[in-house]
Order: C-alpha cells, then sequence, then structure tokens
C-alpha cells in the first residue's frame, strides 16, 4: 500500500479494517439465503417432535431471575422478538431441539449460518448447532454462562448439490432453573464464514468476542 503527497495540505490519506485471507475474495454477499429475526413469526422453525419440552417465540425478558435475555437482539427492546428455551421445572441434563426449515444450498460448498445467542445464568447448560442431512453432525457448541449479553456466532455449514440440508439447534438444561437459552437474528450466507477474531465493530457489536465472565478483570470494554 503506497501513499502518495498531493500538493496541498488537504491530501491526507487514512485505511482501516485490513483483512487478509489465503482465500479467493468471495463473491458478493448481497443477500442471505435463510433470514430470521422471529419478528413475523417462527419462520418456519419447529420444534422437535420428541422435544419433553419445547422452544419459544418470546418478547420481553423470560420469567425467571438471573438469567435469560430482558430484550431481543434484533431491535434491543421489550417489543422484540427472539426464540428460547426455559429451563424451570426441567431436569438437568435434559435436551430440547428447534429445527430451521429444509435449506436449499446447493450453489457452493460451504455456507455461513450467523446467528446471535444468549446463555446467561449461574448454573448454564449447553446450546449445540447441529447439521442434519442423511444423519447428525455436530457443527459448534457453547457451555456454561456466557455473560448478560447477545453474542454472535458464525459457524461453516456444508452445501450439498443432491439433498437439502437443514439446522438443528438443541439446547441443554444446566443444573438449575438459571439456565435458560435464547437465539435470534438467524442468517444463512452463500459465502465463507469471517476469519476466526475478524471484527471491525462498526456493527456496533462485539462479533464473536465477548468480555470475560466471572474472572479477575475489574471492568468491561465497550463498543
Amino acid at each position: 500500500i503506497v501513499a502518495v503527497r498531493g500538493t496541498h495540505f488537504t491530501g491526507s490519506t487514512a485505511i482501516d479494517d485490513i483483512h487478509y485471507s489465503p482465500l479467493p475474495c468471495p463473491d458478493a454477499d448481497l443477500s442471505p439465503v435463510s433470514d430470521c429475526d422471529f419478528e413475523m413469526g417462527d419462520c418456519g422453525f419447529t420444534n422437535f417432535s420428541a422435544n419433553a419440552f419445547n422452544w419459544t417465540r418470546m418478547s420481553g425478558g423470560t420469567p425467571s431471575l438471573n438469567t435469560g435475555p430482558g430484550t431481543d437482539h434484533t431491535y434491543g427492546t421489550k417489543q422484540g422478538h427472539y426464540m428460547y428455551l426455559e429451563a424451570t421445572n426441567h431436569s438437568p441434563g435434559t435436551t430440547s431441539s428447534v429445527l430451521t426449515p429444509a435449506l436449499a444450498l446447493s450453489g457452493s460448498p460451504s455456507y455461513c449460518l450467523r446467528f446471535f445467542y444468549h446463555m446467561y445464568g449461574s448454573s448454564m447448560g449447553e446450546l449445540r448447532v447441529h447439521r442434519l442431512i442423511r444423519g447428525r453432525q455436530l457443527l459448534w457448541k457453547r457451555t456454561g454462562d456466557q455473560g448478560p449479553t447477545w453474542v454472535r456466532a458464525e459457524v461453516t455449514v456444508l452445501g450439498d448439490k443432491t439433498d437439502k440440508v437443514g439446522l438443528e439447534f438443541e439446547g441443554v438444561v444446566g443444573s438449575s432453573y438459571t439456565s435458560d437459552i435464547a437465539i435470534d437474528d438467524i442468517t444463512v450466507h452463500d459465502s465463507p464464514c469471517d476469519s476466526p477474531g475478524a471484527c471491525s465493530f462498526e456493527s456496533g457489536d462485539f462479533c464473536t468476542w465477548r468480555n470475560e465472565v466471572g474472572g479477575t478483570d475489574n471492568f468491561d470494554w465497550a463498543v
């Protein structure tokens, strides 16, 4: 990168958000293959028929204290909606799954699933994402308290030229009622995921970064 000075002091040059990847540049990602913020309904998401209890579309805070979000992620208000799993009155280790509609992911070898999750609570369990096609493949998981904010996740999902692909969000109840899990703003993009840790912070969130939970730091980073 070479800067050439102009003829006057009003010729300053600046650069920002430099990101290098050894892979070819992806095609322009104009719109997602799938997009759901739960504002107009459940987007065709369905609870697994074998669930002992189900995921629920919700607005505002969850009924339990000291767990769950107080607002959705899309708007950051109590009027916005998200999908969540209520842990109260369910045994530790009990699982519940919500499934996306079948997705036609045949145009590219890999896609990027992006979503926001909320896992706040001292007895938090686990959230898993599975790819469903000719079997069940674990793609991603998080365990334990992730703090009282929404956190972004990115997961690579392989496409398939012959069959549609389903995605499963599976929640696992923790050791007590303070293990409500929520998800929001779920999109699938026809382009690779960002390199791990890549973030310009321009969207106003932490991307896949988060403040340390239960650590020895004295205060939090902010965007």
